[in-house]
């Protein structure tokens, strides 16, 4: 009867991990997909797609928070089992990211118009918070759980936390540059296209004032494409230039969205003329998506390098040692010698494995021959298979 239940929950866990992988698998596209220009409504659906994995991971969050309520376990769960991990990577997502993307697409409701959010720069300290999704990279780690040398549940739990500082210190690092970017404490390529729109504002201000429509006219053209986020000039609405290097489909989506960092039209005002520049800022966003491209492979490869490289390294030089002594402790007829690395002598634990190798393992093959007792004689190979 024991059967079914663990069954079950084993299934449960391998959706689980499947979804963890798919959701990696859209974040990274929603990247790659924005960088290399493709359709809109391909980029939307994307989008659209990551409500349906938080929507998932928030509910397996409160399942397993509740459950450990019940058992009394909450705090154990939610700070020593990487519950809060769970917590971040769900329902700040579901709630500030992909559900506002859902009322949008779907409800062409959009929740950042409102404008205090607007006005405390809400929308782009939530984009920075979207990088949380990378977190569920350390819920992978299970689908490692069986490439071990031994069966040592102190190696799996010290490369498990390992790879949770490595991998959280790194993006909760990238978070809090990217919230210190947003609001202009640290220097960002968004700042830096803002101050060159300021720029050729005022010289764009400057160039009419001379009253000379020809020289505007050249300055205009030569300036605009000099300047390619720049798509069009208007003065008393009168178009005076319009690009054509310009993803028209990006572009008409965009402008239907108020707020969008996307477009943005800069009004100037002189006296009894008003100048209005658009500037389009997709190539700034597709630089972006591929920081974040470059970010995410990262970590990826960061946390591969820990379950590949390092735990080996932890195997040989700390879990298999402990791993011989102990059986020559509990097993009788075990007279396995620890293998000493040469590199590693000085350290404590080969320090104590050299007095195990030298002075009780060869007391014990003493005592079993007085006992008649045969010794087991095992290769490195018998112990780690």
């Amino acid at each position: 009867m024991q059967k079914k239940p663990n069954a079950f929950i084993t299934f449960l866990e391998n959706i689980t991990i499947l979804m963890i992988l798919l959701v990696l698998i859209q974040t990274f596209c929603e990247d790659l997909f924005l960088y290399l220009c493709y359709p809109i409504d391909i980029v939307n659906k994307i989008k659209l797609s990551a409500f349906i994995f938080d929507l998932y991971f928030t509910l397996e969050f409160f399942i397993r928070f509740i459950s450990a309520l019940i058992k009394k376990k909450g705090i154990d769960y939610f700070f020593y089992k990487n519950g809060w991990i769970d917590f971040l990577a769900s329902i700040p997502l579901l709630l500030l990211i992909s559900g506002p993307e859902l009322l949008f697409q779907l409800f062409a409701i959009n929740i950042f118009s409102v404008s205090f959010l607007s006005k405390a720069r809400m929308l782009k300290i939530i984009k920075a918070i979207r990088v949380a999704r990378i977190l569920r990279l350390i819920r992978v780690l299970k689908i490692f759980g069986k490439i071990k040398n031994i069966k040592s549940v102190m190696a799996q739990r010290h490369i498990s936390k390992i790879s949770t500082i490595v991998v959280t210190s790194i993006i909760f690092c990238f978070m809090i540059i990217s919230i210190l970017q947003e609001i202009n404490i640290l220097p960002s390529r968004f700042t830096e296209q803002l101050d060159k729109e300021e720029k050729i504002d005022n010289l764009f201000l400057k160039i009419y004032r001379l009253n000379d429509e020809k020289t505007q006219t050249n300055f205009y053209s030569y300036t605009a494409n000099e300047f390619s986020n720049i798509i069009a000039i208007r003065i008393n609405n009168k178009t005076k230039y319009q690009s054509k290097n310009i993803n028209h489909e990006y572009y008409k989506y965009y402008k239907k969205i108020n707020n969008s960092d996307f477009i943005k039209t800069n009004i100037i005002k002189s006296p009894p003329d008003t100048i209005s520049i658009t500037y389009w800022r997709l190539e700034l966003y597709k630089s972006e998506a591929l920081s974040n491209m470059i970010n995410f492979i990262l970590i990826i490869f960061v946390l591969l390098s820990i379950i590949i490289i390092y735990s080996r390294h932890f195997a040989l030089t700390i879990s298999d040692p402990i791993y011989v002594m102990r059986m020559g402790f509990e097993i009788k007829n075990y007279t396995y010698a620890v293998k000493i690395l040469k590199h590693y002598t000085d350290d404590d634990l080969f320090l104590l494995a050299n007095d195990y190798n030298t002075r009780w393992l060869p007391a014990k093959i003493r005592k079993l021959s007085e006992m008649n007792v045969s010794t087991t004689k095992l290769s490195i190979d018998d112990v780690l298979e």
